[in-house]
């Protein structure tokens, strides 16, 4: 049974700390969703959650099984090849206050100041490589510039800090605050390294100067397009591009290339989450090995299967919102330029070159299309001499082509569709249509039950090499 995100179970399950065989474990339920809140998911951890699932969802993962998850969300920047299906760092949960989003967006100092003189300096609760100290160092350069003589400093000490930072004039320690939210609010610049940190301080829409600990963190710091600080690493220090920072607004805002991503309305997406297919991975729906993401997208995540090099696509889009007026008009012309209504004669006319070639096998007949839309190939079938039925999951589509041509047809989803003996016909066809079922094997399967021995099952189905799929 198909349901929708807010009709699922949900379970988020923390991956436990277990032994390498993972031998035992404590759960032994069926859920419909599983979200995976781990740094790096092992392969049997995920075959274990796939059985248990039919949906299984990788949050921030960077394991290198990360093309396993069918689903994957990422709420900050991450240096994996694989591209996630959802990534907003809004689903970190932070509040946005930003005054002048368009403004912060593109570059330009929505504050109006004349230099950054109330810094925040925070590297969370342990601080392991001493960072705190470096920039303290740096900025004590600065003193003697008079540009920058007013600054002041607050410097946040956590819990397990091996070295206490020195305290000065112009500098604050604060030990263990409970919330950072009111100390990022009172400062004009928060100095601390990539992480949560740092985008909490940007949709507070102040300014950040980021001081990493390792390379890996500088790699995600210019993915994210946030600027960076090296600390040095002896001899004097060179604080010319600290001062250009703290004295020239301005010359921040152009440094910074990436601001937090618009907040996307995730209740939505999350919504049109259907259960559908097997719980297995992601599987090529024919020789049933698992595949390769192509591209991944909110609602859907397409494969290439590494033994048969099928390319196939899982949706994740409830069913009944695929297909209905939109899909056909607004959805439609956003990829061609034009309504199906609209495009009518043009899919009429590629009708025909089809029916020519039907015609060579099976001049008359009884014939169904199945996903018959608005009935292009319905007329040019009929016209030429078929008794042609159509049926189409779209109640819009389907009374066009009772009332406005006249032909037979019904609303009716083929995959749920009941064979009968009265159900058999010369020909099925289905134009474009395949692709959209989860389990083409069974669906040819039934088209074989439902034509008479001879018969003709015509398709067609989008190539991936085409304009569609680049």
């Amino acid at each position: 049974m198909k349901k929708s995100f807010k009709d699922s179970r949900i379970s988020k399950i923390i991956s436990p700390v277990l032994e390498k065989d993972l031998a035992v474990f404590s759960i032994n339920k069926k859920y419909d969703i599983i979200v995976s809140d781990s740094r790096e998911t092992e392969f049997k951890e995920i075959s274990w959650y796939s059985e248990m699932s039919s949906l299984l969802i990788g949050l921030d993962e960077g394991g290198e099984f990360r093309d396993m998850f069918p689903f994957l969300i990422d709420t900050l920047p991450s240096l994996s090849d694989i591209r996630p299906n959802i990534f907003s760092t809004g689903l970190l949960g932070i509040k946005d206050k930003r005054k002048d989003l368009s403004a912060v967006e593109q570059g330009i100092d929505a504050s109006n100041l004349s230099s950054f003189t109330k810094i925040l300096v925070t590297f969370g609760g342990e601080d392991p490589g001493n960072l705190t100290e470096g920039v303290l160092s740096l900025l004590s350069h600065l003193k003697k510039n008079t540009k920058s003589a007013g600054i002041k400093i607050t410097v946040v000490k956590g819990p397990l800090f091996k070295k206490n930072p020195e305290r000065g004039g112009n500098v604050e320690i604060i030990d263990s605050p409970d919330s950072l939210e009111q100390l990022i609010d009172s400062c004009d610049l928060v100095i601390t390294s990539f992480g949560i940190t740092a985008y909490e301080a940007l949709y507070a829409g102040k300014a950040v100067l980021l001081v990493n600990p390792s390379e890996y963190h500088s790699k995600l710091s210019s993915l994210a397009g946030i600027p960076e600080l090296e600390l040095p690493a002896g001899g004097s220090a060179d604080c010319s591009l600290l001062e250009k920072y703290l004295t020239d607004p301005h010359f921040y805002w152009k440094k910074l290339k990436a601001s937090p991503d618009a907040l996307m309305n995730i209740d939505n997406i999350l919504s049109s989450i259907k259960i559908s297919g097997p719980g297995k991975y992601s599987f090529c729906p024919f020789c049933r090995k698992p595949g390769t993401s192509l591209a991944r997208f909110s609602d859907r995540t397409y494969y290439k299967c590494t033994e048969s090099s099928m390319i196939y696509m899982k949706s994740f889009r409830a069913e009944s919102e695929d297909y209905g007026r939109n899909y056909f008009f607004d959805d439609y012309r956003k990829q061609y330029g034009k309504t199906y209504l609209e495009d009518f004669d043009n899919i009429k006319a590629m009708s025909g070159k089809r029916i020519d070639v039907i015609r060579k096998y099976k001049k008359k007949g009884r014939l169904l299309d199945v996903g018959c839309a608005y009935g292009p190939f319905l007329k040019t079938s009929s016209d030429a001499g078929y008794d042609s039925h159509g049926i189409d999951v779209s109640e819009d589509a389907i009374e066009y082509v009772k009332n406005k041509l006249s032909i037979n047809a019904e609303v009716s989803d083929f995959s749920i569709l009941e064979k009968s003996e009265n159900a058999k016909y010369e020909i099925i066809t289905m134009w474009y249509v395949i692709e959209h079922f989860s389990e083409p094997d069974k669906i040819i399967e039934k088209v074989k039950s439902m034509l008479f021995p001879g018969g003709i099952f015509a398709f067609s189905t989008p190539n991936f090499t085409g304009i569609s799929g680049k």
